[in-house]
């Protein structure tokens, strides 16, 4: 997946449409879920560039920072994870 993502048009913006698009033909096995998540990430760092939107984008890290204090009080139950 990292290196379809490569081929994928930089610095241009793209109507929704035109990324759906784009998604079906680079990506045609997305799931919905998968498609989602890259909708929901484009859409951030889209407004990360619009300076209105920048303080939209600081709050938003700023409730990871927070809830990442949860993810320190889980017990992992896989062994890999508990390496981690």
């Amino acid at each position: 997946m990292e290196n379809t993502l490569q081929v994928l048009p930089q610095e241009t913006v793209l109507s929704e449409a035109e990324f759906h698009t784009l998604l079906d033909t680079y990506l045609p096995k997305l799931g919905s879920q998968q498609r989602t998540l890259i909708m929901e990430a484009v859409a951030i760092a889209f407004y990360d560039d619009a300076s209105q939107f920048k303080l939209l984008t600081d709050n938003i890290a700023l409730f990871w920072v927070h809830q990442g204090r949860y993810y320190k009080k889980l017990s992992p139950f896989i062994p890999c994870h508990q390496e981690v």
